[in-house]
């Protein structure tokens, strides 16, 4: 019975990251000392299945959130011996493999995939001033920097209608 019982979706060499449920299906990241994945758990039927091969890649993906056909996640090659290091916030429809990059910079850019839900997905990202968040609308393609009212803004979610939550914090 979901919610009824303690669930181990992650072999025991490995460790289980952030995650996301949307019916009786949990999308993670999951990660051992080769490299991290996306996988989907569907905690009725008991399997694990990993996303499609143009979500995991040979790079590091972390922090993925689901909603319908779209996942939301990050992806970096740092620490991989390359000579360019980049990171960027992903959102792929795993219907259609549609993926738009909504954030992308150097290794050392500081930017966290917070949610996916309907059509719009939340991040936030490191500026100069302290985080901020951002709100984007998937059928539009715009995105939406909310305006700093305190030096930081961090962990966004969003309804399925586009109404944003965060934290705002510092003095």
């Amino acid at each position: 019975d979901a919610g009824s019982g303690t669930y181990r979706v992650n072999p025991n060499t490995t460790w289980a990251w952030n995650g996301s449920m949307e019916g009786n299906v949990l999308t993670y990241q999951q990660m051992n000392r080769r490299g991290s994945d996306v996988l989907r758990y569907d905690i009725v039927a008991e399997s694990k299945q990993a996303a499609p091969a143009y979500v995991n890649t040979k790079w590091w993906e972390y922090a993925p959130t689901q909603s319908g056909s779209w996942t939301f996640f990050g992806r970096t090659n740092a620490g991989y011996g390359v000579k360019r290091e980049w990171r960027k916030l992903l959102l792929i429809n795993t219907t259609t493999g549609e993926t738009r990059v909504l954030a992308k910079g150097p290794a050392s850019a500081d930017f966290w995939p917070d949610q996916v839900n309907g059509l719009w997905a939340v991040w936030e990202d490191y500026k100069k001033t302290g985080w901020v968040v951002n709100l984007y609308d998937i059928t539009g393609d715009v995105t939406t920097q909310i305006p700093q009212g305190a030096p930081d803004q961090y962990s966004a979610a969003v309804s399925s209608d586009g109404t944003m939550y965060y934290v705002r914090g510092g003095s």
